[in-house]
């Protein structure tokens, strides 16, 4: 039995009377959108810069991960915490309750401005109630708190100060023996007030008391990988191993405790599509991991479970080791790049670039092929355009591309504005709108989920245009199935008819954008539809929901577009 947490009298009267106000307010998130159609995007403390990309790391073999669903959630700025009916979406000093088969949200707990409370961090339900990691973030002397609320009512009901002590605290976890683990942070950037970096980022286990009765460090290659910012996140999952996350990679750590001394082993990377953060574990479905996407306001529900096989045609098998960036490639029966399959060949493809030649492509000396085999946009100059015939009527486009951080190119491949989206989606503001993310019909349909690989990694890639159905493909995924004449989709098609395009026009080149930033292609062919060969638009077809600001600066821009047009 856990012991009721306490705060030192006679501050727990005051704390205890003013968080007790915390407006408690029942509705959905339709009705909130409904409601305030451009809301203000809430104050946030500021964290720690995002660093650079990091160098890659092994990613797992014997862990998968696959994103089942995600949805706009305006508190995803901190972390998400899980029970049997509900979710609750944590921010600096907000918390929205959410119901898990509906998504819909029930109620919300919100602080007024002139609160104690500063940045809370992950979450975690426990026995009827919610606990919260809390600091002062980004204050020096660095302080943290536990914070309690009753999870029926959303009521704060307790708070456990554990004042100046070993760093910023980002999340804790109870044990089955009644004790509690507790993740305290430190940031490159506080070094020069604190003289810490992020490797005295420490885990301390506490007895139900609170006292402390043990500790770990993180391995030195784990907090480097971080990248000035440190551990976000963390729970016991699959298997009873540790799984912690960074502050912005999309990658899920998997650590195990020591058998002798006091560092934690690093021993597997699993690649998600929650940006880091904090999230939790389903507690009634094992493997069903929920995380956000701060940048976009989202939560993401997302299944990891062992691969049922120990190869995977044309990727790198690796093992994760202290030496990260010793990356052991064993790729098995890969298929080169820029040749046909014998399934592609039996289907009818053409090979419009063979990874030595240009020719007939026109551009201005800015592409140039590379040691790979691919198109490679090496400085600016414009786009790349393949003049040697036009699409196709009815066809099928397959290729691959690679991004450079923050960046942003596509495919155009009908006349005007009709454009297939390649986009760094973590770096790249465009990221911030599933309509003008990787794999849309930019500024008219979002795909169905993010299904981009990380950063520096090829992605695979599809178009398919059958009479009026559209189809985008990434990795092997259909994210985009639509029909443009079908009424449900108009508001999507005006918008891309304000933009410049006439979805019925047929009769363009290919064309590569040059969009400022370097970007990769190869392998690219195409096929003719025959006439008798079926494509009909999935039912089932959901794209990715717009969130409120990102949706706010896309009006906006709709709104330039009409007052150019009227001059």
């Amino acid at each position: 039995m856990l012991p009721r947490l306490r705060i030192p009298s006679p501050l727990s009267c005051v704390l205890a009377a003013w968080l007790t106000t915390g407006s408690l307010v029942p509705h959905t998130f339709a009705a909130e959108v409904e409601a305030n159609p451009k809301p203000k995007p809430e104050q946030k403390t500021k964290g720690p810069e995002d660093p650079p990309n990091p160098p890659a790391v092994p990613h797992s073999t014997t862990w998968q991960h696959e994103e089942l669903r995600r949805f706009p959630a305006k508190e995803a700025n901190q972390g998400v915490a899980v029970d049997d009916a509900h979710i609750y979406v944590i921010s600096n000093s907000a918390i929205g309750k959410y119901r898990k088969d509906t998504f819909e949200k029930v109620t919300e707990w919100k602080q007024p401005k002139s609160g104690p409370l500063i940045h809370m961090n992950a979450g975690i339900t426990h026995e009827g109630k919610l606990y919260c990691a809390h600091s002062n973030f980004p204050g020096i002397p660095m302080t943290s708190s536990i914070e309690v609320w009753d999870a029926s009512t959303m009521q704060h009901v307790d708070s456990h100060s554990l004042g100046i002590d070993m760093g910023s605290l980002t999340w804790i976890e109870p044990q089955k023996d009644g004790t509690w683990l507790a993740c305290f942070a430190h940031y490159s950037k506080d070094k020069p007030r604190t003289g810490r970096d992020p490797s005295w980022t420490e885990l301390v286990k506490f007895d139900s008391e609170w006292r402390r009765t043990g500790g770990w460090v993180f391995p030195a290659t784990l907090t480097s990988h971080f990248g000035g910012s440190s551990c976000s996140g963390g729970a016991h999952g699959p298997e009873g191993q540790l799984y912690v996350t960074g502050h912005t990679w999309r990658e899920l750590y998997v650590l195990k405790f020591p058998t002798a001394g006091s560092v934690l082993e690093w021993i597997d990377t699993i690649p998600i599509t929650a940006e880091g953060q904090a999230f939790d574990w389903d507690p009634k479905e094992p493997g069903i991991f929920y995380g956000i996407i701060k940048r976009t306001q989202e939560v993401v529900i997302s299944r990891i479970s062992k691969r049922t096989d120990t190869a995977k045609e044309g990727t790198t098998q690796t093992k994760a080791t202290d030496q990260v960036n010793e990356v052991k490639e064993e790729k098995v029966d890969a298929k080169p790049a820029n040749t046909l399959s014998e399934e592609e060949q039996r289907l009818g493809f053409v090979s419009i670039f063979n990874g030595t030649s240009t020719e007939g492509w026109e551009q201005k000396g800015n592409w140039v092929i590379d040691a790979d085999g691919a198109f490679y946009r090496k400085e600016k100059g414009g786009d790349l355009t393949y003049k040697a015939a036009f699409v196709p009527d009815d066809f099928e486009l397959r290729f691959e591309w690679k991004v450079s951080k923050g960046c942003n190119s596509g495919v155009y491949y009908r006349p005007a504005q009709y454009e297939y989206q390649v986009l760094d989606n973590v770096n790249s503001p465009y990221g911030e709108n599933p309509r003008q993310a990787a794999a849309s019909l930019f500024f008219c349909m979002a795909p169905s989920k993010d299904a981009t690989k990380p950063l520096g990694e090829w992605n695979t890639a599809r178009i398919v245009g059958k009479g009026t159905v559209i189809q985008h493909w990434l990795n092997e995924e259909k994210v985009l199935d639509f029909d443009y004449t079908d009424p449900k989709w108009a508001k999507e098609i005006e918008l891309l008819r304000i933009r410049g395009a006439d979805l019925s026009k047929r009769g363009a080149n290919i064309k590569l954008q040059d969009h400022g930033q370097d970007v990769w292609f190869r392998n690219l062919r195409w096929r003719t539809i025959p006439a008798d060969e079926k494509l009909t638009a999935s039912p089932d077809f959901t794209p990715m929901p717009i969130p409120p600001a990102a949706l706010e600066k896309e009006n906006a821009r709709v709104q330039q577009m009409l007052n150019s047009k009227r001059k």
